[in-house]
């Protein structure tokens, strides 16, 4: 059949489309996989419609909101404060104090272990090689200055002598038995004297600036129920290259033995006073969603404000940042505040 010159070629453009859908139909309904494939692209084509015609959200800017971010801190200030009266403040035993200048005595806490003292121990030696006749002391026997540890008969001029201690303490090591060889100035036993002890441990250089020999430190071990006062000893010189520390001892009286070596103990070491222009009660501060805060006066109103904490001890906490000398704020029983605080936000919230 021959195709008709008068036909344009739009028509015949449009007489292949029919013919195109009716294909790609057929080819749809050939097989599982061509049904998924076509359901993706009809998703992904719907989908990408929707993105070029609806209109995008609204981001920054505009007086509408403005508006609502200035609402948002509004809500902010008001759950930050509280309203409590001075007969329920007075009734509650919250009680109200003036900021300012105070003299801290602060403590830094350590973590150690307790050791051996160094300048207590020794190690048994003989002065000449020979045979162990006879082995006196074992170990844990505990032993007085002078007291005869073994009997040795010389190797070379086979007469014997005795080996003593030269301290009190505890047989801490032996390494010999009857009838054995002891070579020269080989160590035999070690003599520990306990009735002293060391702790011993590690503190950042930031705080070792501001240790010195002499400083009080109360030591304690939990798990023992062992707690003694000693005297910081020892401040190395030197600082660890990979933990950037210092090591420190402190030495503890044990005439009761009631300190083990190797266990772990706590230790506060109490520094030199030192003045600072602005503290509160240690008491006063809470944390408020992760922040450490002080509830100031402001008329009648109390406000958590956060701050920046120095240096504390058991009763004041320097305060660098939040808190100003002169603020009168909540010292006592802050914590009925915070309760209040975070009843009248759940409140306001729902």
């Amino acid at each position: 059949m021959s195709s008709n010159p008068s036909l344009g070629l739009s028509d015949k453009i449009k007489n292949k489309i029919p013919r195109r859908i009716a294909k790609l139909y057929l080819w749809i309904r050939g097989g599982s996989e061509r049904t998924a494939v076509a359901l993706i692209l009809g998703v992904t084509f719907i989908f990408c419609l929707l993105l070029l015609f609806l209109p995008p959200p609204s981001v920054g800017g505009g007086h509408d909101d403005h508006h609502g971010h200035g609402g948002g801190e509004e809500h902010e200030n008001e759950a930050a404060a509280i309203e409590l009266e001075d007969d329920v403040l007075e009734a509650a035993g919250m009680t109200l104090e003036e900021a300012g200048a105070k003299e801290i005595h602060p403590q830094i806490m350590v973590r150690g272990h307790i050791a051996e003292n160094g300048n207590r121990s020794m190690n048994v030696r003989p002065r000449f090689g020979g045979i162990a006749v006879n082995v006196y002391k074992d170990f844990g026997d505990q032993v007085k200055k002078g007291d005869t540890l073994m009997l040795i008969e010389s190797a070379t001029t086979r007469s014997a002598y005795t080996i003593r201690t030269a301290i009190d303490g505890i047989v801490a090591d032996k390494r010999v038995v009857l009838g054995a060889f002891v070579p020269e100035n080989e160590s035999v036993f070690r003599i520990v004297d306990l009735s002293s002890v060391w702790f011993q441990a590690r503190v950042p250089i930031r705080d070792a600036d501001r240790l010195k020999i002499g400083l009080t430190a109360s030591v304690q071990d939990r798990r023992l129920d062992v707690k003694a006062e000693g005297k910081l000893i020892y401040v190395s010189p030197a600082v660890d290259e990979d933990t950037q520390a210092c090591d420190i001892r402190i030495q503890l009286e044990n005439p009761s033995s009631g300190w083990r070596v190797g266990s772990f103990a706590d230790a506060d070491i109490q520094l030199d006073p030192m003045a600072v222009d602005v503290a509160v009660k240690s008491s006063a501060i809470q944390v408020l969603n992760g922040q450490n805060v002080v509830f100031r006066r402001d008329e009648d109103r109390l406000i958590a404000v956060p701050v920046v904490i120095g240096w504390s001890d058991k009763e004041w906490s320097e305060i660098r940042e939040g808190i100003k000398a002169g603020d009168t704020y909540l010292a006592a029983n802050s914590f009925i505040a915070k309760a209040e605080l975070l009843k009248s936000t759940a409140e306001h919230e729902h």
